[in-house]
């Protein structure tokens, strides 16, 4: 068999979550990280070998991953404090804008009452309020919304708390 200088580095392996795959674009804080893990493995000459840790689909039928271990601690949390479940106000999506829309118009349409929206990430959530302010709902007098993550992009549109008030 030949040589393969390939073969002969060593290999830095870096289990990444779903983000890498869907979001890391110039607007995700992850790029940097991932293109400085790139830049260093190529500098000490390894390869780099990214895993991605999640469930095969966002499903409530795929319980695996984070979005699993999520609706497992809302039932959780329900039933310690006695709450009804009412499946109208549970909607699955890819942690993504569009899902983040078409799920909350899911709830809209159900014509369920809730006055909190928790996205699983700052891209649905952005998603989610454009279709709670499309139905004439304001955010946060009628409608809190909890998300994670941090993007830039909704504080540079005043969505985030330090960038403004948020009012629709």
């Amino acid at each position: 068999m030949p040589f393969n200088y390939r073969y002969s580095r060593p290999t830095i392996g870096v289990l990444a979550g779903w983000q890498f795959y869907r979001t890391a674009t110039n607007l995700s804080y992850l790029l940097p990280v991932f293109r400085g893990i790139s830049r260093a493995a190529q500098d000490l000459g390894c390869n780099l070998l990214l895993g991605c840790g999640m469930g095969a689909s966002a499903s409530p039928d795929d319980m695996a991953g984070d979005t699993g271990e999520r609706l497992k601690a809302y039932q959780s949390a329900l039933a310690g404090f006695g709450l009804e479940s009412d499946s109208r106000i549970v909607a699955f999506g890819r942690h993504v804008f569009d899902s983040g829309y078409s799920s909350m118009r899911q709830i809209i349409d159900s014509v369920a009452t809730f006055t909190a929206v928790l996205a699983s990430n700052d891209e649905s959530a952005l998603g989610a309020m454009v279709a709670i302010k499309e139905a004439g709902r304001k955010i946060p007098d009628e409608v809190a919304i909890i998300r994670f993550d941090n993007r830039l992009e909704g504080a540079a549109h005043g969505l985030w708390p330090g960038s403004g008030p948020v009012r629709s």
